[in-house]
């Protein structure tokens, strides 16, 4: 195993200590916001005038279309020369960025970014320090979260949700006229979805994927490099 190999390994030679590094820095970014979420919905009006009731459900929306970078980090991790993983990383860095970005201007609010952005960041850290217990873990995780969000969209649907404080003339004014959707009209749902999906989430990462005796399969990257 070469030096540009094992970089990982010398910066943080425990195992269980990069697997535990991992889950936090996966979980802490998205219990804040969680804890965020569960105001706005309380407590609309203390955000920004009640603006911040259309991007709890932007960021739902947006989840959507990150739940694959999983797949793509499996990917990443069963490729043998160290410098395509590296540029890889950078990329999907790159996108994670762009991303974060794109969703803090279609929201008009810079706040947004740094709060988003530090959920993308804990979860890009935390794919880069699982890509040492292999490319199984990683794809484990993209596949439960996809499996959540499309079981708990119908709910967020069809289930009695309580609208909390966000109330009829507070969703009206959040959103622009002209847009439409059940989470447009009743945005309480999106938002049970987005504080649902996140806290099964991170349960999922506290009590399941960070199990000790789950130690799935590590690669071998002796042998995948030979």
């Amino acid at each position: 195993m070469t030096d540009s190999q094992t970089w990982l390994a010398n910066l943080l030679p425990n195992r269980e200590l990069k697997h535990w590094i991992g889950i936090t820095a996966s979980v802490a970014p998205q219990i804040v916001f969680i804890g965020i979420l569960i105001h706005v919905w309380l407590f609309p009006m203390e955000w920004d005038d009640g603006q911040w009731v259309s991007h709890g459900v932007l960021i739902i929306v947006a989840e959507f279309f990150l739940l694959h970078s999983g797949v793509f980090m499996a990917g990443i991790a069963l490729e043998k020369k160290a410098m395509t993983r590296f540029n890889a990383f950078m990329i999907l860095f790159l996108f994670y960025g762009g991303f974060t970005a794109f969703i803090a201007h279609a929201a008009e609010d810079p706040n947004l970014m740094w709060i988003f952005g530090g959920v993308m960041l804990g979860r890009f850290v935390a794919l880069v320090v699982a890509v040492d217990e292999g490319s199984t873990h990683l794809a484990e995780r993209s596949v439960w979260g996809g499996m959540l969000y499309v079981l708990l969209v119908p709910l967020s649907i069809f289930l009695p949700i309580p609208e909390l404080g966000i109330e009829p003339h507070i969703a009206r004014a959040a959103f622009s006229e002209g847009s439409n959707g059940v989470w447009v009209k009743e945005p309480e749902r999106g938002f049970f979805m987005a504080v649902a999906y996140f806290t099964i989430m991170v349960g999922l990462e506290l009590f399941w994927f960070g199990r000790p005796d789950r130690d799935g399969p590590e690669i071998d990257w002796d042998k995948a490099t030979s």
